[in-house]
């Protein structure tokens, strides 16, 4: 009996000698095993909060997006006190400013998100006392918004102007070079399209006239305060 309990006391050490090695060898490699996020790795759970953030990051905030680019056009209506300057006239036709109403429309693109480029016109008409009054301008005009998020603007333009007015006995008509300085500002209403609060001054240098179709030395000198509002898009 104790020489068979000696044999089976060798084999049980053996077995338990073996049990241990293979415990020893199992339990550095699970040592080695780190924690997903320390290696820059993720579970599911990590992977989806992570990714908004990236993606949060590289994304410019819509507050900073630019509000002009493209195309620019506007249409405008108004109202415009209008008067003349003629110091050697024999007429009282251009004595006082009057009223009338007017309308612009401007045509353009912006160069950047803070100027814009365009062509545009003006005209303002006043029929009464059987006298009948007519001013037009076109110009190419250059808006300037001092920031990209707001719709403050000021305007400065060049270009031609004409000024008629007629009775039955007397047609006078001045035909000139324009210059024209505005301010304004845009209210957005919609996706690329703002109502437009607008103010200007026009005015005529070096102008030619005409009575009855016969040029004369004394040049009539139109101009024209207009204010109104204007549906934009850009």
């Amino acid at each position: 009996m104790s020489s068979q309990a000696n044999h089976a006391e060798p084999s049980l050490n053996w077995s338990l000698g073996a049990v241990l090695a293979v415990a020893a060898l199992l339990t550095p490699a699970t040592g080695l095993a780190q924690d997903p996020a320390a290696v820059g790795e993720s579970t599911p759970g990590t992977t989806q909060t992570a990714a908004p953030n990236q993606d949060a990051a590289s994304t410019p905030e819509t507050g900073t997006a630019p509000l002009r680019q493209g195309f620019n056009f506007s249409l405008g209506l108004g109202s415009a006190s209008v008067g003349a300057t003629c110091s050697a006239c024999d007429t009282d036709l251009f004595d006082d400013r009057i009223g009338g109403l007017s309308g612009n429309v401007r045509i353009g693109a912006s160069l950047t998100s803070r100027l814009v480029l365009a062509v545009e016109g003006m005209g303002w008409f006043n029929n009464s006392d059987e006298i009948y009054r007519r001013v037009a301008s076109a110009s190419v005009v250059l808006l300037g918004y001092p920031s990209e998020t707001s719709g403050f603007f000021v305007k400065a333009g060049f270009g031609g102007i004409r000024g008629i007015v007629e009775n039955d006995f007397l047609r006078v008509q001045t035909d000139g070079w324009s210059s024209q300085i505005g301010l304004g500002y845009d209210f957005p209403i919609g996706e690329g399209v703002a109502v437009t609060a607008f103010g200007e001054y026009v005015y005529t240098i070096a102008p030619a006239t005409w009575v009855n179709g016969v040029s004369v030395d004394e040049a009539v000198s139109p101009n024209a305060f207009q204010v109104g509002l204007a549906i934009t898009v850009q």
